[in-house]
């Protein structure tokens, strides 16, 4: 359906409040849309999935599964010099 807002302001009617709705294609039948598959997204230096948000109770430390030697080891094996990369990176590896 169409729904149509608008709005008018009538002095003769003081202080009072006309509301009028007017709706169209109520009656027509819509085609259904495609449904399209949906990928996993991967993301971070280490290709892992998004985050799983049920295990959210577990500390930081003992959610993550990587090390922080392998975040610096794909930045240097993409051509970054040792001081583009940020030092509490470096620092995190060592």
């Amino acid at each position: 359906s169409t729904v149509i807002v608008g709005t008018v302001i009538d002095q003769s009617l003081q202080d009072s409040l006309r509301v009028t709705i007017v709706a169209t294609g109520l009656g027509t039948v819509q085609a259904k849309g495609q449904v399209r598959p949906v990928s996993i997204v991967k993301t971070g230096t280490d290709n892992l999935a998004v985050e799983n948000y049920s295990s959210l109770d577990l500390p930081t430390v003992m959610r993550t599964g990587r090390k922080r030697e392998s975040e610096v080891e794909a930045m240097k094996q993409s051509g970054m010099e040792m001081l583009d990369i940020p030092a509490f990176l470096r620092k995190q590896a060592d």
